[in-house]
């Protein structure tokens, strides 16, 4: 998660995996963001109006890991598959979002899948961005196979939504 004053930009997928380091060249995978904690807190800004931008992946997130690199929990993943002693751990998509807003991002993520499929690569931009119909202060992208950097991301997020009206002002515009 990443956030600059107001913005926050989620990197679903990968990104939520979280990692602590052993020693030299060894790393432990020590959870899945976020925490409880932190999904409530992300949640109440996110109902106060501040804006947030979900970035999704091209594919399903999915990591190889040794049995021994693993120091949590395994039943937040959406599948795991045990072969000898490595794992293939699937990051679930959009899990820490309520319901109803996790479909719209789904939905966007096929729809998003088609003009990927449809489209040539040349005229696609590194980020597909929905129409934010749910929530004017929430919305969706999906990368594509352009790269983006995290930073990027934010940059992206500022700019989409340095035209609204906060949220917390709405109810002051009259026409």
């Amino acid at each position: 998660m990443l956030t600059d004053g107001e913005v926050t930009v989620v990197l679903d997928g990968p990104a939520r995996l979280r990692w602590s380091h052993r020693g030299p060249g060894e790393w432990l995978l020590c959870g899945l963001w976020p925490s409880g904690e932190e999904q409530q807190a992300l949640l109440q800004r996110l109902a106060a109006g501040h804006p947030l931008l979900v970035v999704l992946e091209q594919r399903p997130a999915t990591v190889s890991v040794y049995r021994q690199e693993v120091a949590t929990e395994l039943d937040r993943f959406e599948s795991v598959l045990e072969s000898d002693a490595l794992l293939e751990l699937a990051v679930p998509v959009l899990d820490w979002l309520p319901e109803t807003l996790a479909t719209h991002g789904r939905n966007f993520v096929a729809c998003a899948a088609e003009m990927v499929r449809t489209t040539s690569e040349a005229l696609l931009p590194a980020l597909i961005m929905d129409n934010g119909v749910v929530e004017a202060n929430l919305r969706f992208a999906r990368r594509t196979a352009r790269p983006v950097s995290a930073p990027g991301c934010l940059e992206a997020a500022r700019q989409v939504f340095a035209s609204r009206t906060p949220a917390p002002a709405n109810a002051l515009v009259t026409r």
